[in-house]
């Protein structure tokens, strides 16, 4: 089971899985809803970076963790 979608609450988050630019895989550097009428996304832009994206807000580290992303 995949955890609620917390803007809609009718989707809920998958994982994507991606490359860096040096071909680095990043596991699930992703989280989208599947609900095709939400936007919700969070997104780990580089893991050398730790620069994170919730719902189109770029934050760090810091930030995500408090936001509880990581």
């Amino acid at each position: 089971m995949f955890p609620p979608c917390p803007k809609c609450d009718k989707g809920y988050l998958v994982p994507l899985s991606a490359a860096s630019d040096k071909g680095i895989p990043i596991v699930f550097s992703s989280w989208v809803c599947t609900n095709p009428e939400c936007s919700f996304t969070i997104h780990q832009h580089d893991v050398e970076s730790k620069i994170y994206w919730k719902d189109g807000e770029k934050m760090n580290a810091k930030k995500a963790k408090k936001a509880g992303i990581i």
